[in-house]
């Protein structure tokens, strides 16, 4: 077998290097605000309050609650507050004032991206399993705008719309700058 044959052959069982994937980074944000008043079941428009400083407020497919409820308009918040707050399908439990309501916002960032399996060596079945990927992200998306940093446990990756936790996130520097994020995709 010649050496090329050797190369060759263990790119293709160790790295599986994959171009023209598209690669989204969803970055995933929870605001905690409160009911604005006293909600019953069948609802389907709700006032929120207590935006934080520099919240953006809501977009369609937002989510809250356990449910949950998609939010189906855009809110900008006005002193503090989000004011007509429309959603799917309408309330089937109670909110009362002030009650606690969590606003999941999802944010994706299609990304130039390397991704590949991980090299059998490293596969220990507890930090990295044979499902896992080692994916590369650029720290700009297609676009040109910068790439938010990965965060463990709450962004995930989706890879041609299969969605994928992050396990972990190394950092790649060149002159001290970051210029890629190395993550582990799990699968």
């Amino acid at each position: 077998m010649s050496a090329y044959s050797n190369w060759s052959s263990s790119l293709k069982n160790n790295m599986m290097t994959t171009y023209g994937e598209q690669v989204v980074l969803r970055k995933t944000t929870i605001t905690n605000l409160q009911s604005g008043g006293n909600y019953v079941v069948g609802d389907s428009l709700i006032n929120l309050a207590g935006c934080p400083f520099g919240y953006q407020g809501v977009i369609p497919g937002d989510i809250f609650g356990s449910w949950p409820y998609e939010i189906t308009n855009t809110v900008t918040p006005v002193l503090g507050a989000l004011l007509g707050v429309k959603f799917s399908p309408s309330l089937s439990m109670q909110i009362d004032v002030a009650e606690k309501v969590c606003i999941t916002n999802n944010s994706d960032y299609i990304v130039s991206a390397k991704v590949k399996t991980y090299d059998s060596k490293l596969i220990d079945n507890t930090t990295i399993t044979v499902n896992d990927l080692k994916v590369t992200l650029s720290t700009t998306t297609l676009y040109g705008t910068t790439t938010p940093t990965p965060v463990v446990g709450s962004d995930n990756i989706i890879i041609n719309g299969h969605s994928r936790s992050i396990g972990m996130v190394t950092p790649i520097y060149a002159a001290n700058t970051v210029v890629a994020w190395e993550c582990l995709a799990k699968g």
